[in-house]
């Protein structure tokens, strides 16, 4: 008998398959997160690999496309979402303003790190130390956890709220232009 990870494989497979048919759109956004997490695992691996030049850059590849998708989201589909959505209270659902602040204390912690990042980085060689990484890593934890419950909130939440209320003519509109200006290409991992 396969173990459970195979058969959760291949129900998400089946699940995507019936999400694409039925038209829901904003659930495919998903995508975006996984190759955003792609960029910043490769900044990661600069880090381990003591190449911190590399790391900066891709750090900064990452808070660039990280910041579009979040002015995609804020100007897209955050106002369609905060008129339409049928739970207005906090105990029935998630306001557009929770994902606005998760935003915000995202770029924080980022800039944080970033500030880190920038300080070992102009080091001479000799002086930084694993032990300084490991304080860096420490603190893109943290991020990384804030990150992940967001991006599980977007999409149980934000994703397939406006899956259900917006028509596929408006679905088709709004995420065109998430890949017209979108903030991902291939290349990082």
């Amino acid at each position: 008998m396969p173990d459970s990870s195979w058969i959760a494989a291949i129900n998400g497979k089946i699940v995507n398959k019936i999400d694409k048919l039925s038209g829901r759109i904003f659930l495919d956004l998903d995508h975006v997160h996984d190759q955003l997490g792609d960029i910043f695992l490769g900044h990661q691996e600069a880090l381990i690999l003591d190449d911190l030049s590399w790391a900066v850059e891709l750090l900064d590849d990452f808070e660039l496309r990280l910041r579009i998708h979040m002015q995609h989201e804020e100007e897209l589909l955050l106002p369609i979402y905060e008129s339409r959505r049928v739970h207005k209270t906090p105990m029935e659902g998630v306001g557009a303003e929770v994902y606005i602040l998760e935003h915000k204390k995202m770029l924080e912690l980022l800039a944080n790190i970033q500030t880190h990042l920038r300080d070992l980085a102009s080091r001479c060689r000799c002086q930084t130390t694993p032990r300084d990484i490991i304080v860096l890593l420490d603190k893109e934890c943290t991020f990384k956890h804030l990150v992940e419950h967001h991006n599980v909130r977007e999409h149980d939440i934000l994703y397939a709220e406006l899956d259900r209320i917006t028509s596929q003519e408006e679905r088709s509109r709004i995420t065109e232009r998430f890949t017209q200006d979108g903030p991902l290409r291939s290349g990082y991992t």
